[in-house]
């Protein structure tokens, strides 16, 4: 009677340890899964903040702090965005200044210095180029809450995000999921009380 105990007991040790070699590489996968989501929703977080701190930094300044308002906040964004993965990022910093007749929504243009953009990544601003006009549609502003003289500042950045080492999800990401993030955040001028 002991030996068919003894028998159906090391069976039920065999059958455990073949559900688990069946479960772990699904267990695996999936706690890599929430690693790997969890990387992406940090960088597409940090990102966003960096629009956002980027445009109110700018937007509290002047011309001659934006080059600094913008290494700052890049600075911030480490370890997402770093100096050794300039081609994975692109900063796009624009001004949006009023031509001719301040406070008429048809009279502002995109103004861009070479110096504000910074990054490698090969995408081009949303917001169109150095001197065109503006689609406030595109931009989200309405037009009839444009103050005479107002000049906005945008910040744009692209990212492309690549999964980590220690995930080897690599190709299911590509073809699932986005993996190029684009912010964009838009301040207007901020005037600070003097004296």
């Amino acid at each position: 009677m002991t030996l068919i105990f003894t028998k159906f007991d090391s069976s039920q040790k065999g059958q455990a340890l073949i559900e688990l070699a069946l479960a772990l590489p699904l267990l695996l996968l999936l706690v890599l899964g929430v690693v790997e989501l969890s990387n992406m929703l940090n960088s597409y977080l940090v990102l966003t903040h960096l629009t956002r701190e980027g445009a109110n930094s700018t937007s509290r300044g002047t011309d001659s702090t934006i080059d600094s308002d913008l290494d700052a906040v890049i600075a911030a964004a480490d370890p997402i965005i770093r100096s050794d993965n300039p081609g994975q990022w692109k900063v796009i910093y624009s001004q949006i200044v009023p031509i001719d007749r301040p406070g008429d929504p048809e009279k502002y243009k995109i103004n861009r210095v070479d110096t504000w953009i910074r990054g490698g990544f090969s995408k081009e601003s949303k917001i169109w180029f150095h001197g065109s006009p503006v689609n406030w549609a595109e931009l989200g502003v309405l037009p009839s809450s444009i103050s005479a003289g107002n000049r906005f500042h945008v910040v744009e950045v692209y990212y492309d995000y690549r999964p980590s080492i220690m995930t080897p999800l690599e190709n299911f990401l590509r073809s699932s999921l986005p993996t190029t993030f684009y912010e964009r955040a838009i301040f207007t001028d901020v005037f600070l009380p003097t004296g």
